[in-house]
């Protein structure tokens, strides 16, 4: 099968080369899809994930809450304990992590596109 040299190439948004699926993925790319395959190595996990703890753990560990936790613990989360109506609490947890890593993915390539 020929190429048509008049057809439109499809070129990587990145770098504006020709994509190739067998290009070799950043770095950063590769640790954000290994932490997403990771994502439920937390569901059997006991306790608090790092970083987020109850303004009442919070106290207890360090003795202390800083205003701008007690402040934050207030406000609404989107999807508050990793849940979401409708699913179950894996299929939140998965959502969660998903939705987040999204998020991060769109962040960086904004970045990289006016960087």
């Amino acid at each position: 099968m020929r190429h048509d040299p008049a057809a439109p190439v499809r070129l990587d948004d990145a770098d504006h080369r020709p994509f190739h699926p067998r290009r070799r993925l950043h770095p950063l790319t590769l640790l954000l899809e290994v932490a997403l395959a990771l994502t439920p190595v937390g569901l059997l996990a006991g306790g608090a994930a790092w970083g987020e703890w109850e303004v009442a753990e919070f106290q207890r560990m360090v003795g202390f809450v800083p205003a701008g936790i007690r402040t934050a613990a207030h406000l609404p989360a989107p999807l508050a304990d990793y849940t979401a109506p409708g699913v179950g609490p894996v299929a939140g947890y998965l959502l969660s992590a998903t939705l987040g890593v999204a998020l991060v993915f769109g962040v960086l390539r904004l970045v990289r596109r006016r960087g």
